[in-house]
């Protein structure tokens, strides 16, 4: 937003304030590209996908059915409704 705010505004004339600070943005958002290239290049590749305690299935250390839900029954305790 900033950068198109700089460029109307350039374009009601020259100003050597508003071409410095264009200048300078647009050399900030070339930098900064190039870190977040850097930064999250290969950001999936680095990941593992958690198994649970066992590593046999994707329940999760506190059970369930597998899809991140647990199971449970009007009459269980409250702690393990809540968990």
């Amino acid at each position: 937003m900033a950068v198109a705010d700089l460029k109307k505004a350039k374009s009601y004339g020259e100003d050597k304030m508003i071409n410095k600070k264009l200048n300078e943005l647009l050399q900030y958002k070339k930098h900064q590209k190039v870190n977040d290239k850097k930064t999250f290049t290969g950001m999936f590749n680095r990941g593992e996908i958690y198994k649970g305690e066992r590593g046999d299935d994707n329940r999760g250390a506190s059970g369930g059915n597998g899809r991140g839900v647990v199971e449970t029954m009007p009459d269980d305790p409250i702690e393990k409704q809540v968990s």
